[in-house]
């Protein structure tokens, strides 16, 4: 089974629908900030210009701080510190084997005899490869071709 991820927009928190709370819509909100997450890789989270990005983190700030009683300085920095976690572990997650990884983690990994990450999010989302199958077919044999 494949996770979706989700991003926020603003403080660059991301997980799955597990990890994240609802609003009356239904829509993901960010357990951090509370605004509203979008599945990693949308357009949507590029959208914002610096100037509405900058101003919805310092909203977002204000209302970590009020919510757990930090200094706006405290929570400016928590906010900015996740967000530099999240753009290093951005990545849509593999399911296989009875783990969860983004294609980088599972190339680093052993199991895995694909040495590119872009050749194993292919044959995952692009082509539609069984997970498993995906991380330890040799390139070169096609999903259809027999040893």
């Amino acid at each position: 089974m494949i996770l979706q991820s989700y991003e926020c927009p603003i403080c660059g928190e991301t997980g799955t629908e597990f990890d994240c709370k609802k609003n009356s819509k239904g829509q993901l909100l960010c357990p951090l900030c509370g605004k509203r997450m979008h599945p990693q890789g949308s357009p949507l989270l590029n959208r914002t210009s610096s100037s509405n990005r900058k101003k919805e983190i310092y909203q977002a700030a204000r209302k970590l701080a009020d919510s757990k009683r930090l200094s706006y300085p405290e929570a400016h920095e928590k906010i900015l510190e996740h967000r530099k976690e999240a753009r290093k572990s951005t990545g849509r997650k593999v399911r296989a084997f009875g783990k969860s990884k983004t294609c980088r983690q599972w190339v680093e990994s052993e199991i895995c005899i694909v040495k590119r990450p872009g050749t194993l999010y292919s044959r995952v989302f692009r082509y539609g490869w069984d997970p498993e199958k995906a991380l330890t077919t040799p390139v070169g044999k096609g999903q259809g071709e027999q040893d």
